[in-house]
């Protein structure tokens, strides 16, 4: 269902891997070598349990996952990467099918479909970056 919402397009981890070296938006440009673990995390992160295991490194994978969807809404950015590195902290802390991490896991991948889907139709419907036969220009002479 996830790889429908983004039309087809599935993140792999060799993706991932490849592209932590050097993370590029449109303000700045980070690369794994200047991040630091003693370096404030950019996003508020509200769940207190989580949040204590969240490095900069872990958000730095999120933020690399979601910048692969090339939304322009800073909300549904901020907030899908909130949410997938939370997903990623459960993935990396769960060790059992029934431990808090894994109710945890549960609803955040739920959250996080929700949201991804609500990012998605509003980057259809207020700007996509594909040119398509309604939103080119006519030349007309």
């Amino acid at each position: 269902m996830l790889a429908e919402l983004i039309g087809g397009y599935v993140l792999d981890e060799k993706s991932i891997a490849s592209d932590e070296k050097s993370i590029t938006s449109d303000e700045n440009s980070i690369t794994s070598d200047e991040l630091d673990e003693n370096r404030g995390l950019e996003y508020d992160y509200y769940d207190e349990y989580l949040k204590q295991n969240i490095s900069p490194h872990t958000e730095l994978r999120a933020k690399t996952e979601i910048n692969y969807l090339k939304l322009k809404n800073e909300f549904f950015i901020s907030k899908l990467v909130v949410l997938k590195a939370y997903i990623i902290c459960c993935l990396e802390n769960q060790t059992s099918a029934d431990d808090l991490f894994a109710v945890k896991l549960k609803q955040y991948k739920a959250e996080f479909e929700a949201v991804l889907a609500l990012a998605l139709q509003d980057k259809a419907q207020n700007g996509s970056t594909f040119i398509n036969a309604f939103n080119a220009p006519l030349l007309r002479g």
